[in-house]
């Protein structure tokens, strides 16, 4: 699958957000809107888990260290899409995604943050909860900012990295945590080497 996401408007306005994909290797294009208005987009990310559940992620309309962030799934490979709830948090958003069409994290705090702000979802979209990152006393305001959680056999894996100021290790060692309950709460295995990742 060949995607472009992209925003279309005047002086910078962003007005609509547009995906265009192919399917077939790039002999034919499908465009499709993801949503009409949205201001100043800032963060975006696309992603399909397979030929048909696919999801997008934007932030926009940025004041000082506050914006709007949203996310909005597909279920028939990028033809229609849905405008699914959010968290309403307005700090900027680092990361977010989904690991099934169920199962969605937003990760947020890029300026200066001193613990995971991570979110999800198990509904698929309709609500969302914090989710409990156990910090080990010795990470403390070390391991910050949360990145968007992979399957394993029986548990999730989610690295969470040291943030735009980190300088723990050369500051690029990340805390490597599991969660046994889909991501509702996380606990520390090991430090992760920047050759493991």
């Amino acid at each position: 699958m060949l995607l472009f996401l992209y925003g279309t408007g005047e002086n910078g306005a962003v007005q609509q957000i547009m995906l265009t994909l192919s399917t077939d290797k790039g002999k034919t294009w499908h465009d499709s809107v993801i949503t009409e208005k949205i201001q100043g987009v800032r963060f975006r990310k696309v992603a399909f888990l397979d030929e048909k559940f696919g999801y997008v992620i934007i932030s926009g309309d940025r004041t000082m260290s506050q914006e709007y962030s949203t996310a909005f799934v597909t279920q028939d490979g990028g033809k229609n899409w849905k405008h699914i709830n959010n968290p309403n948090v307005t700090r900027l958003i680092s990361d977010g995604g989904f690991i099934d069409e169920k199962t969605g994290f937003m990760s947020y705090g890029t300026i200066n943050p001193e613990a995971p702000d991570l979110y999800v979802t198990q509904d698929g979209g309709e609500t969302w909860q914090p989710s409990k990152v156990e910090i080990p006393e010795k990470y403390d305001k070390i391991f910050v900012t949360a990145e968007v959680p992979v399957k394993k056999e029986k548990y999730l894996a989610m690295d969470v990295n040291q943030g735009p100021n980190g300088d723990y290790l050369g500051g690029e060692v990340k805390g490597r945590f599991i969660s046994a309950d889909n991501g509702k709460t996380w606990q520390f295995e090991k430090e992760v080497q920047p050759d493991e990742i």
